[in-house]
């Protein structure tokens, strides 16, 4: 966090906007994958038991 707040004072609004911006995108993006990521290891075991049955 203090981090970001030297960025802040170092960097005009309209900049820490568009990397706010850029974290929100990228947060969600990695959720989005995280997702996709679960539900292909879900169907990877069903596979997998369909097969040893």
């Amino acid at each position: 966090m203090l981090v970001l707040r030297l960025v802040k004072n170092m960097m005009p609004e309209g900049k820490v906007a568009k990397i706010h911006n850029y974290t929100a995108i990228y947060t969600q993006y990695t959720k989005i994958r995280l997702l996709t990521l679960e539900l292909y290891v879900i169907l990877i075991t069903i596979v997998e038991r369909w097969m040893f049955i």
